[in-house]
């Protein structure tokens, strides 16, 4: 390209002109030799790691654990040390409780005599209703609580009384009668109802079905024994020398009866 020749009759446009720079001559260097061709070299990237899933023990989890850091390496065998954890002692076996001797419905006998003296009643007869027994002039209780007490026809009492969740006495007289509430039989453990001198005893269940005690020979006692076996109730007659006190009789039947105050039983037998 041209130069442009420079004007010079206008000063203001004249443009400034660079200087030219002597570059030295360098001399030419070879260029270097071509390195020799050698096997392609192998380079190892670390394997990714594991991506870790739910319940998986046997991986790591790079979220958040709230159960504390894990320890990668798996426990020693209790084994391979020879010590063994500490082992829950077994629980005893509870003993069984022996099952009721076989007895005769109340259904298939009338009449309690020297041959034929228990029944037991069902479990349906066991907890419906009110036994009424008639005849007796002493009876006494027996709670699953241990709750001793005596009543007698004409009035008197001994111990104390034992009042069912219902509100009612579990034993007591009405009149010449004495009830049993069957409804809550379970909180009964067993009672006694002591006929008078040479007197039959009567039992009305539930369902108009009545059970006669066959008087005692002379010189003895007939009563009635209650017994609850897991809540089937036993009736059986025993006999006892008409001669034996209410403490006496109490005493015989294995019954602790409490002295509380006003207490009062009728005088001889």
């Amino acid at each position: 390209m041209a130069e442009r020749p420079t004007r010079t009759d206008l000063v203001f446009l004249r443009r400034r002109v660079k200087p030219q720079v002597a570059v030295p001559d360098v001399p030419a260097t070879p260029a270097p030799a071509p390195a020799p061709v050698s096997a392609p070299v192998s380079v190892a990237r670390p394997a990714p790691a594991p991506e870790a899933r739910v319940g998986d023990p046997g991986r790591a989890s790079s979220g958040l654990s709230l159960g504390g850091p894990r320890s990668s390496t798996p426990p020693a065998a209790s084994s391979a040390s020879g010590a063994t954890g500490p082992t829950r002692p077994a629980r005893p076996a509870r003993p069984s409780r022996p099952a009721p001797f076989p007895a005769p419905d109340v259904t298939d006998v009338r009449e309690l005599s020297r041959d034929q003296p228990v029944v037991r009643l069902s479990p349906r007869r066991s907890a419906i209703g009110t036994l009424v027994v008639t005849g007796g002039v002493h009876a006494v209780w027996e709670s699953t609580e241990l709750v001793d007490g005596a009543a007698f026809s004409t009035g008197q009492r001994m111990g104390d009384v034992v009042t069912t969740s219902g509100n009612r006495p579990l034993v007591a007289f009405d009149g010449d009668e004495v009830l049993v509430t069957l409804r809550h039989v379970r909180e009964l453990r067993r009672a006694l109802v002591v006929a008078g001198d040479g007197a039959w005893l009567e039992v009305e269940l539930p369902g108009d079905r009545r059970l006669s005690v066959d008087p005692a020979e002379p010189g003895e006692r007939v009563a009635l024994a209650m017994l609850v076996v897991d809540g089937l109730l036993e009736l059986r007659r025993v006999t006892l020398p008409d001669t034996l006190t209410p403490p006496l009789v109490h005493q015989r039947f294995g019954y602790s009866i409490p002295e509380r105050p006003g207490d009062s039983a009728p005088n001889g037998r």
